[in-house]
């Protein structure tokens, strides 16, 4: 005959009053299964064999009390959570206190209510089912937590190469970053990076394999991963990365790496173009850091040809003045038109000294100009590196 279903909760009630047994059974047996033990110690092996749901045990018993018995079995680890109601005819508050010092769920005085002995087990039953669930539940919890620090810790690494892949001026040290990341999962490859004017292929170690980059050039711009034997391409826009050997003997993982290293190579493809964009500005700033020398040499000049200009203009008003001061007298000019002569002379060499004035302030306005591109493109430097 086949072993029926246990439908109906198992209590052990233990008590060394075979009418305290009676008791139990004709209040509880229409809902729950009972068995019985007659003292602590045959209560203890009882539930070694058959694992009740739920104990309702007397404190004052012979061999082995119900306070010693509570304490041995939250002491057990694989029956530490049993519930547990004492029902004793020991009232005082000390005596209740006792109860639940040493691990009772809860405590009943003899005589006792029907109702309130049901209504106290089904509290119990209820509340150790919960515990059971939220223990479960924990443990699924602690599971995936443990999947997701793994995984957190995986894209850790990813992070750490965005971080890093900035302070990369060129694509060999790129690509070296690259491996440091492959380093970090066990894993080895090969690179491949397409600049504008040629493609880059990358190992580790330096060393050329001329297979393994036909191979890689053969897969590039294909699908984003592809996958051939132990070996795996993740493909981006601008780079291929070849993997040797993917851990398929733990496939968790190598679901994890197709997507911490699918999002590599598009770091990879992102970083790729900013350093192009980097080279591009680095060479206008080396252009216009030639034209500004070549500006502030210009303006160099032309400051040395006004003040040469100057002293030249200066001498010939001065002859000029001198030359006519002298012809005065045979010129038979009066006394007022002598004067007037002069002080056209005097003005013109004050006009010719405002114009070379002005000369100057426009050279100064050019210098500072050149001087506020010189420190731009010194700050923008400094920012790039």
């Amino acid at each position: 005959m086949e072993e029926q279903i246990k439908t109906q909760p198992l209590i052990l009630g233990v008590d060394d009053e075979p009418l305290n047994q009676i008791i139990l059974e004709e209040l509880l047996a229409n809902e729950f299964e009972l068995i019985s033990a007659e003292n602590g110690q045959a209560c203890i092996e009882t539930v070694a064999t058959r694992r009740p749901d739920l104990i309702i045990m007397d404190v004052n018993m012979p061999v082995l009390n119900g306070l010693e018995t509570c304490r041995r079995l939250r002491q057990d680890p694989d029956y530490g959570e049993l519930p547990i109601i004492f029902v004793s005819a020991l009232a005082s508050s000390d005596e209740r206190l006792a109860g639940y010092e040493a691990g009772a769920d809860d405590y009943i005085t003899k005589p006792f209510d029907e109702s309130e002995l049901k209504a106290k087990i089904g509290i119990a039953l209820k509340n150790h089912e919960q515990k059971n669930k939220l223990r479960n539940s924990s443990q699924d919890a602690m599971k995936m937590a443990m999947a997701a620090m793994t995984s957190a810790a995986e894209f850790g690494v990813i992070l750490r190469f965005f971080q890093n892949s900035f302070s990369s001026k060129d694509f060999t040290e790129l690509g070296q970053q690259v491996f440091s990341v492959l380093d970090e999962y066990g894993l080895s490859g090969s690179l491949i990076l397409k600049q504008q004017q040629e493609t880059l292929f990358i190992t580790k170690d330096g060393l050329d394999r001329p297979l393994e980059q036909s191979v890689l050039e053969g897969l590039v711009g294909g699908q984003r991963i592809f996958e051939f034997g132990s070996r795996a391409v993740f493909n981006g826009e601008r780079a291929s990365l070849l993997i040797r050997s993917m851990p398929h003997d733990d496939g968790e993982k190598v679901g994890r790496l197709k997507d911490t290293l699918a999002v590599l190579i598009e770091g990879v493809d992102a970083r790729i173009k900013g350093i192009e964009t980097e080279q591009k500005l680095y060479r206008r700033q080396q252009d216009l850091s030639e034209v500004i020398e070549m500006a502030r040499q210009s303006l160099a000049g032309i400051d040395s040809q006004h003040k040469q200009q100057r002293i030249e203009n200066a001498q010939i008003l001065s002859d000029m003045g001198t030359g006519i001061e002298k012809s005065f007298m045979h010129l038979g000019l009066s006394g007022e038109q002598e004067e007037a002569l002069m002080e056209m002379i005097t003005e013109t060499e004050a006009k010719t000294d405002a114009l070379y004035e002005a000369g100057q302030a426009l050279d100064e306005q050019f210098r500072n100009i050149m001087l506020r591109l010189k420190s731009s493109l010194k700050e923008n430097s400094e920012t790039d590196r």
